[in-house]
């Protein structure tokens, strides 16, 4: 898919910064987020691939359900915006945002308090 037709198909009806890339629409091949879409130029965009600007895999954290956030946080990059894919039994289970690590911290903060 071209950044075009992602821009006019997809991203107004998503409510995600971050968009994992697939070779064959099931193997994970990286990462596209918003802020490398805005560094492509409008006159690029047509002929440019989300593959071409995406992090690769090799480049973002990944993680499985079980492993501890702790031992994600130094592994987390700015190729894939701080992002991590979270992987089970081989497929994409979900993305993990610095957000998302946030809330939980805060929520964790608030069950110690109580």
């Amino acid at each position: 898919m071209t950044v075009s037709e992602f821009l006019g198909d997809y991203l107004f009806r998503a409510r995600h910064q971050g968009f994992p890339v697939t070779a064959d629409g099931d193997t994970v091949t990286g990462l596209v987020t918003l802020d490398r879409i805005k560094h492509v130029p409008a006159s690029q965009r047509d002929r440019t691939r989300l593959a071409d600007i995406a992090c690769p895999l090799a480049d973002i954290a990944t993680a499985s359900p079980q492993d501890p956030v702790a031992d994600l946080l130094p592994r987390l990059t700015e190729c894939a915006d701080r992002r991590a894919l979270v992987f089970s039994d081989g497929h994409l289970a979900g993305i993990i945002t610095p957000s998302d690590i946030t809330q939980m911290i805060d929520r964790l903060g608030l069950v110690r308090s109580s």
